[in-house]
C-alpha cells in the first residue's frame, strides 16, 4: 500500500513537471514574439530617421 501512495505522489510530481514545461514553452514563444516586435520597431524607427 505504501508503494501505491509513492507511485501516486510521483505521478503528481511528473504532472507538475510537465505543466511547468508547457508553461515554459509558452513563455519562450511569447519572449520570441516580443523580441521580434522590438526588432521591428527599432528597424522602423531607423528607417524614419533616414
Amino acid at each position: 500500500m505504501g508503494a501505491g501512495r509513492r507511485r501516486t505522489g510521483l505521478g503528481g510530481t511528473v504532472m507538475v513537471i510537465h505543466r511547468f514545461k508547457r508553461h515554459r514553452a509558452a513563455a519562450t514563444g511569447h519572449d520570441e514574439i516580443a523580441v521580434r516586435h522590438e526588432a521591428t520597431v527599432l528597424v522602423e524607427a531607423a528607417n524614419e530617421c533616414l
